[in-house]
């Protein structure tokens, strides 16, 4: 991994890369995350939108979106749900991340994970609830990698139909948050 990694707000100068990311997730038709698409509305007002949680679409709730990039331009997304509702709490909890196809299996995942679990606690969360299907493997390992504990399994629907799906905690309680290291996000 580049010494060079960084965990910032999303910003323009990374849009190619991260539009290239999209692409990728298209032409492998990967569902696991979804990216938003910039040649369909401006992602950076749906962003803010989201972060100050204004005009937010019915069943949405306030949510902090960072970047994972390097020299090369983007890596990856995770967003920060600052509460659950009841849709949440069986199906993409307060943490959601994607990693773009072409960097996958590099670590990369468990990275922008434990970036961000210091910026989860500043919002005022105790702990996250994070969930995946069940047969995302490396999800999973993501997961448990940082501290993630399987409640259960649940049947949710996804994607139209249902699936099974695994649902973690991570406590961020201050034992736990003193042993991370909150990473400077970039103002871009």
């Amino acid at each position: 991994m580049n010494s060079e990694l960084r965990l910032i707000y999303p910003a323009a100068e990374h849009l190619s890369s991260y539009d290239e990311a999209v692409k990728e997730y298209e032409e492998h038709n990967i569902r696991t995350y979804n990216f938003s698409d910039s040649r369909e509305y401006d992602i950076f007002d749906k962003f803010e939108q989201y972060r100050s949680g204004r005009d937010l679409p019915p069943n949405r709730v306030k949510a902090s979106y960072f970047w994972l990039v390097e020299a090369n331009g983007f890596i990856g997304e995770i967003v920060i749900r600052h509460s659950l509702n009841e849709a949440l709490l069986k199906r993409g909890g307060n943490i959601g991340y994607g990693i773009r196809y072409s960097q996958w299996d590099r670590g990369y995942g468990t990275m922008i994970l434990k970036m961000v679990l210091p910026e989860a606690k500043a919002i005022g969360l105790d702990k996250v609830l994070i969930t995946c299907d069940d047969d995302n493997i490396g999800s999973s390992k993501v997961i448990e990698k940082n501290g993630g504990i399987l409640e259960n399994k649940i049947i949710a629907d996804a994607y139209g139909t249902t699936i099974l799906t695994r649902r973690y905690w991570i406590d961020l309680n201050p034992h736990v948050a003193t042993l991370l290291v909150r990473p400077r996000i970039a103002r871009q």
